[in-house]
């Protein structure tokens, strides 16, 4: 059998319920991590134990939710021997996060929202002003901003995947909510627009925003909405310094989240609660293949 033929063979078998199910099979001496994509392996591997009872970890990205979907299927109904760590979404607010302990969410809606803290955030500004002296208290009062500017943006997107309207709200990126290009300011009569636009049912609407309240939009908008958010207002205090622009791309951004978040997991309670839930899963797994 050529080579090119055993992983058409071992790519076609790992898209069956057997083939992922038995997807430890192809991994002798590892415990496996199902991820949705690349970008999650460092992230998660923050948290999961390089070596646990033996084995050592492997972070396995699949591809996307809906792929994802697939291996927690098989935890959930067959007791696969691999762990899923996943971002929550909107399942914490709408009361649905999984029970099983070998699925991981980070009950913010994503691992951004999770790394994306006001000392993290303070800390880069200095970097790349060269202003060590530069407050926090600066970015707690612009995040505290943003969880008022944006909050009805989040009641919208959370029905919307409630209800699965289909319907896009929310989306990737903040800049159309904007009030100007590269301000971190949010202007109110294009979220207003949207929201009409939009036309959700207001019964539920209210009754949802009555609920959430008291919700930060920091925690539980889509993460890479607020990843953008915080480089726009990055972009904006540094060059307010330096007065000049200072060029920082979304993928050195993101590394800086993954450096910082590290060294950040034992004094954050909720990455600790985290790295508790990732390590209990892990031995729960290495039981597994050793049984």
């Amino acid at each position: 059998m050529s080579l090119i033929w055993k992983k058409l063979s071992l790519q076609m078998f790992s898209r069956t319920s057997s083939g992922i199910r038995n997807t430890h099979l192809f991994h002798s001496g590892f415990y496996i991590v199902i991820v949705e994509g690349s970008s999650d392996c460092p992230f998660w591997s923050n948290f999961f134990p390089n070596e646990i009872n033996g084995y050592k970890r492997k972070i396995k990205p699949v591809g996307g939710r809906l792929e994802v979907q697939l291996y927690i299927n098989e935890i959930l109904l067959n007791k696969a021997k691999f762990a899923v760590a996943i971002d929550s979404d909107y399942r914490l607010l709408l009361n649905c996060l999984h029970q099983n302990s070998r699925i991981l969410e980070t009950r913010y809606h994503s691992i951004e929202n999770l790394m994306l803290c006001p000392s993290v955030i303070a800390s880069v500004i200095r970097n790349l002003s060269h202003n060590t002296e530069y407050e926090v208290l600066t970015v707690d009062a612009w995040l505290e901003y943003f969880d008022l500017a944006t909050h009805l943006l989040m009641i919208a997107d959370l029905i919307i995947e409630k209800n699965n309207f289909g319907k896009q709200c929310v989306g990737e990126n903040c800049s159309s909510f904007l009030t100007k290009k590269h301000e971190p300011t949010f202007d109110p009569t294009k979220i207003a627009n949207l929201l009409a636009k939009l036309d959700l049912p207001k019964e539920e609407f209210d009754e949802i925003s009555q609920k959430i309240e008291n919700v930060k939009s920091r925690f539980h908008i889509r993460g890479h909405f607020l990843f953008s958010a915080v480089l726009c207002f990055i972009s904006h205090e540094v060059k307010k310094i330096r007065k000049k622009s200072v060029s920082l791309s979304s993928d050195s951004f993101y590394a800086m989240l993954i450096t910082s978040c590290e060294s950040c997991i034992a004094g954050t309670p909720m990455l600790q609660s985290i790295r508790e839930q990732a390590i209990l899963a892990a031995k729960e797994v290495t039981d597994l293949l050793s049984q």
